[in-house]
């Protein structure tokens, strides 16, 4: 799967290019981007390119760069063991902490996968490359799944950054593989959880907090579309020119926009 990922972002047409230029403005991630920053319009080069894939560009071809069509049957097989043996896998593992029913949370999800170094935040403000390690997975946890699980687990800091001056000139590639709830699935607790139950939810942190304060004060929690599509649409990049209020926690400079009524803080 690397070499046809390899392939594709070498031989992608200038006509697919522009064809399929992706819009993360209109809210989803998919298409190409090229490596000129994270809006729809040319921003500064951060030679970061991708393609990615969401179901519906399962449906039909012409969503595909042509110059992988040969390949397709390959790609399919592979998404289709990454999430249906290795994700399946790692979701029910995540359920069991809540004590849910094993598939409560593959009956309830959506995916996407694009075809890119990581940074994490670290509890100390600082951000750490994450370390290529042969056959690891690198599991980030998303706003979604801190909100469902009632903070019990919590949302990771991360961004997608230039290598280190050292790498600069490597090439590198990640395949990576998002989860999302269905759409219309609200953005708050499971409470039929036993463990919630027992032991309440974690109102002193992250994502969980910010929902709850709007919950308090009678305002609808917004859906998972709703959420994540307004979510890509204020995503700051690095390369981006500052757009966003800045803010002070604790000494440190973060970024705050509102989304939905919820207040976002992106470490700066």
């Amino acid at each position: 799967m690397s070499s046809i990922a390899r392939y594709l972002h070498r031989k992608i047409s200038g006509e697919d290019r522009e064809r399929l230029h992706w819009d993360p403005q209109g809210g989803l991630y998919a298409g190409y981007k090229p490596p000129f920053g994270w809006t729809t319009k040319k921003r500064k080069y951060d030679g970061i390119s991708q393609f990615n894939f969401y179901e519906e560009e399962y449906q039909s071809l012409d969503k595909i760069p042509s110059c992988v069509h040969p390949f397709f049957d390959e790609i399919d097989a592979f998404t289709n063991n990454l999430t249906r043996s290795v994700n399946k896998h790692l979701l029910t593992l995540l359920w069991k902490v809540l004590e849910m029913p094993d598939d409560y949370l593959w009956k309830n999800v959506e995916s996407h996968g694009d075809i890119q170094s990581m940074k994490l935040f670290g509890r100390d403000n600082i951000w750490r490359y994450v370390k290529y390690s042969p056959g690891a997975l690198v599991v980030n946890i998303g706003d979604t799944l801190e909100l469902v699980s009632g903070g019990h687990f919590r949302a990771t800091r991360h961004r997608v950054h230039n290598p280190p001056p050292s790498q600069e000139t490597f090439e590198r590639l990640s395949i990576v593989c998002f989860n999302g709830s269905r759409g219309d699935l609200r953005m708050q607790p499971s409470w039929e959880s036993p463990l919630i139950k027992r032991e309440g939810c974690f109102e002193s942190q992250g994502a969980y907090k910010e929902f709850k304060a709007l919950q308090d004060k009678g305002i609808p929690i917004p859906t998972n579309k709703e959420w994540r599509e307004i979510s890509i649409v204020n995503t700051r990049h690095p390369t981006d020119e500052p757009s966003f209020k800045e803010v002070y926690v604790d000494g440190v400079k973060m970024f705050e926009t509102v989304n939905q009524g919820v207040r976002v803080l992106q470490p700066a």
